[in-house]
């Protein structure tokens, strides 16, 4: 059933200035006097990113690079200038009418936002950004059903060709006079990574190197995604995509061997030295060969492939009972399709899951679990039912086991940074559309899913965890304590347990993935035991995507990032310099050397590869040790999910902006877990019926977030959707 949420009759905002009444609506006014700044003001507030750091510093090198090459390419005495401000600074500035800035980094549901509260006659200083990309005329939009594009693929479609139309005509709507390329100076002396691409065939004619060389830096998004993420429903684009993080599952491959020698007594891969070292902690005499190595990588491959030391090590491991049946545990949720036989115990029903994965054999430790092995334990671990029974297993292990007391609040079979990502990728793996459905000419409106198969699983594996170990507050996680299952809701990040090695698998940003694997610090000038034995290593990383009901042969995950949107000035020389950095920003080489220094994918196609060759992005970022560019940052982690983006093995989902978006996610999403799941105050209600309690508990909470955002209301009620 979807239910829609409608706002009537809307009040001056509490927290706003001037305004103007409009309709039903409260507006904004604001001044289009010029500014007395002469330059374009490129602005960044607290809220999206900081001043200080590599993702700030990469931001000045664009900045910079940009105004090196304008001062000899068309210059008119206006530079691109970067102003670090204030969190809200935007709102602060339309709440008083100062002057806006030109460009400014936000996240898309921040630019809608904007939109809706300022009056219907400047709405129209919210730029669509589409007008102002010069698109690459052979760029088309993929449907994945040829013949029959979804909703958000022919909007698309339908932007794109009226997006190209604009780029190309000598009259821009913001510009002015003249076009992109004419602006650009057909890419004149644009920095360039890579020799000049080669002449190709083109539609049955031969691209001479100018041609090819304008080709190149005309923009083609690597994929449609990073398009649609800041496209509205009507077809508006928001912002331009610079870099994006995706919301992904990492796997420790060497605790799942663990885990499953434990359960059922086999060895799932021969490669992965035994983690007893983790499970039952040994003397510092014992295995004295393992410790102190000076020479890690060649003393780890040896040490793993000793099949003695192996079996000495594993007579340490714990003996735990996993006789028992799944209907015996009441913990384990009744939608979970294991319950519905529930005749099978834990270890045959562990074997049954892990049946298709080969057992034995030879390969490196670097090569094992690759390709189509690796596929297989991806699935296993995007299969909610699947993480449920493997949560409920290390819960057991950890809680009967000889773990220090240090080992067993740095345990957890599963960490969740990103909860509201977790939801999303779980209601997109599963075919469903979003949680909320926003039309982009009903400014007051939200329709909200309230039947949702993805989030009630998503309930039902956190419901299942705190019925394993409940909230106590005492763990090392503080908020986010529930040892042995799963750490999420609030109190610290997970990626610091799981790099330690205790804990299965985590669901985090990439932008984090430096905090997925154990680098030695310089501070420690040997290796200890435990730093080869259990922490996690680039070697021991799966990705996955999202989890869901039955798991899936792709799954979803949550794509983000923050991209660059627009005011329109008064100035049409400051639009000019404006569209002139945007389209600077988004050629290969700026957004290669962007994403190497700030860890992001760069959203330009190619920056990954172009006429047969690697692009910068791959070529600089992995390839090379170019001190100008660096080398991506946490590159072996990258590359495993990288892999899995360019293999097409996951999909990158994303939701319609929303000037709800921000509400939904961290307003209502990340408080609901944070409020019960991350405290003693747990409801009885997180049951098997826990969408009905969600809904329930988040209602009041909206309706004072949308209060808040838009004003008070003398009429606020759910209606059913006809």
């Amino acid at each position: 059933m979807i239910l829609k949420y409608k706002v009537k009759k809307a009040l001056l905002p509490f927290f706003l200035g001037a305004v103007v009444v409009a309709g039903a609506s409260a507006t904004l006014a604001v001044s289009l006097k010029d500014r007395s700044n002469k330059n374009v003001v490129f602005e960044i507030d607290l809220n999206v990113a900081k001043s200080s750091g590599f993702i700030a510093d990469a931001y000045r090198r664009a900045v910079n690079d940009f105004n090196a090459w304008n001062k000899t390419h068309g210059y008119t005495g206006i530079d691109v200038e970067l102003d670090f401000a204030p969190a809200n600074e935007v709102y602060n500035k339309l709440n008083s009418k100062a002057q806006l800035p030109n460009l400014y980094l936000t996240y898309a549901d921040g630019a809608v936002r904007y939109e809706k509260l300022l009056p219907e006659k400047q709405k129209d200083l919210v730029v669509d950004i589409g007008n102002v990309i010069n698109w690459n005329d052979e760029y088309e939009v993929t449907v994945a059903t040829p013949g029959k594009p979804t909703k958000k693929e022919q909007v698309l479609m339908d932007s794109l060709k009226r997006w190209k139309k604009q780029s190309n005509k000598n009259n821009n709507e913001f510009i002015g006079k003249g076009n992109l390329d004419e602006l650009m100076e057909n890419y004149k002396d644009i920095p360039s990574a890579v020799p000049t691409p080669q002449p190709q065939q083109n539609k049955n004619k031969t691209m001479q190197t100018k041609e090819v060389q304008e080709d190149y830096n005309h923009y083609t998004p690597y994929l449609d995604s990073f398009i649609q993420e800041g496209l509205s429903n009507d077809g508006k684009m928001y912002v331009a995509p610079i870099g994006k993080s995706i919301m992904t599952g990492i796997i420790n491959k060497k605790i799942v061997s663990e885990v499953y020698y434990i359960v059922t007594g086999n060895i799932l891969d021969p490669t992965i030295f035994p983690m007893a070292e983790y499970f039952k902690v040994l003397n510092n005499e014992e295995n004295a060969d393992l410790a102190n190595q000076d020479d890690f990588n060649k003393n780890y491959e040896t040490a793993v492939s000793d099949p003695e030391l192996q079996n000495k090590v594993r007579e340490n491991q714990p003996k735990v009972d996993f006789s028992e049946t799944v209907k015996d545990i009441s913990a384990i949720s009744s939608n979970n399709v294991y319950k519905k036989d529930g005749t099978k115990s834990i270890k045959d029903l562990v074997i049954e899951i892990f049946k298709d994965l080969k057992h034995e054999g030879s390969l490196t430790r670097k090569d094992t679990f690759k390709s189509a092995e690796e596929s297989k334990l991806t699935k296993i671990f995007s299969d909610m039912n699947n993480v449920e029974i493997m949560t409920y297993v290390f819960w057991k292990i950890t809680n009967n086991s000889s773990l220090s007391d240090q080992n067993k609040v740095n345990s957890y079979a599963m960490g969740a940074d990103d909860i509201t990502g977790l939801v999303y990728a779980n209601i997109a793996t599963g075919g469903e559309e979003n949680l909320y459905n926003y039309n982009n000419d009903d400014p007051y409106s939200i329709q909200i899913q309230k039947e949702s198969h993805g989030l009630q699983r998503t309930l039902d594996l956190f419901g299942m965890a705190n019925k394993l170990a409940p909230f106590d507050g005492n763990g090392n996680g503080g908020n986010g304590s529930h040892p042995g299952t799963i750490f999420g809701g609030s109190g610290g990040y997970g990626s610091n347990y799981f790099v330690d090695g205790g804990m299965m698998n985590y669901y985090g940003s990439s932008a984090g993935a430096s905090h997925w694997y154990w680098q030695k610090p310089k501070t420690q000038d040997k290796y200890k035991r435990l730093d080869i034995t259990t922490k996690v290593h680039p070697e021991d990383l799966v990705t996955i995507g999202g989890i869901t009901d039955g798991g899936s042969d792709k799954s979803s995950v949550v794509q983000q990032g923050p991209g660059i949107a627009m005011f329109k000035d008064k100035n049409v020389a400051k639009n000019k310099v404006a569209a002139k950095f945007l389209n600077f920003f988004l050629q290969p080489d700026a957004v290669s050397r962007f994403g190497i220094k700030a860890s992001y994918i760069p959203s330009t196609k190619s920056a990954y590869e172009y006429n047969g060759q690697p692009g910068i992005f791959i070529e600089k970022g992995f390839n090379q040790n170019d001190k100008d560019y660096g080398t991506v940052y946490a590159k072996e982690a990258v590359e495993k999910y990288l892999d899995a983006i360019i293999q097409k093995k996951i999909n990158l989902w994303t939701v319609t902006p929303s000037p709800f978006g921000d509400i939904m996610r961290a307003g209502v999403i990340a408080d609901f877990f944070g409020k019960y799941y991350g405290t003693a105050d747990i409801s009885a209600k997180w049951d098997d019926s826990s969408v009905d309690f969600f809904w329930e508990a988040e209602t009041g909470n909206i309706e004072t977030k949308i209060a808040d955002l838009f004003g008070s209301f003398a009429e606020l009620k759910w209606m059913e959707n006809k």
